[in-house]
């Protein structure tokens, strides 16, 4: 019997902007290569310092970055911290060659940053480039400014470690959830707003 086919791998739509981050210059220019032919442009960046620097002088916009996690110097979390203050609205995706496990726990508090795995093929690259793309609507999709595919919601998040709180409360910041976000800790036997 014949295999399966495998599901048709998602091209770009025009204009989207990949900038790729990688130390190895030979898996950086294949990496461009394959993500040119799924039709991205692409923006190459050998170091995190040089990657601050090219999103700092493309005047267009940056839909997703791709960083290797394990560079010297900068390393890809930094990177892509860095990055995402410049450009709120950006996708992340590391790349790594190490246990999955490690690198997430790493980069846990940049949210929904997916990871794709190396060595990789151009069709696992493009199916995840395309789950990162999509995964929810951009800000600037929706005209809300900081994030978020909707209105504000409610939230209530109760912790008695107040690191939790802030870090919580900042990530929903982020989401665009400030407005009703209120984080409660227990002081004396009664909960008080932060």
């Amino acid at each position: 019997s014949d295999p399966a086919p495998s599901p048709p791998v998602r091209r770009a739509r025009p204009g989207e902007t990949v900038l790729v981050v990688e130390d190895d210059a030979a898996v950086g220019r294949l990496t461009k290569t394959m993500l040119a032919d799924l039709g991205y442009a692409v923006l190459l960046a050998a170091s995190g310092a040089d990657a601050l620097e090219i999103a700092a002088s493309h005047a267009g916009r940056v839909d997703l970055l791709l960083t290797d996690v394990m560079m010297p110097g900068m390393k890809g979390p930094e990177v892509a911290r860095r990055l995402l203050a410049l450009r709120p609205g950006m996708r992340v995706l590391f790349m790594s060659g190490y246990a999955a496990e490690g690198i997430l726990r790493e980069v846990s508090d940049l949210g929904n940053a997916g990871l794709l795995q190396k060595p990789f093929t151009p069709t696992s690259l493009g199916r995840r480039l395309h789950e990162a793309l999509d995964a929810s609507p951009r800000p600037e999709a929706k005209g809300i400014p900081g994030g978020g595919a909707g209105p504000a919601l409610s939230i209530l998040h109760m912790d008695d470690d107040t690191d939790i709180l802030e870090i919580t409360r900042t990530l929903l910041r982020r989401a665009g959830h400030d407005r009703g976000a209120r984080g409660l800790l227990p002081r004396r036997g009664r909960a008080a707003a932060l």
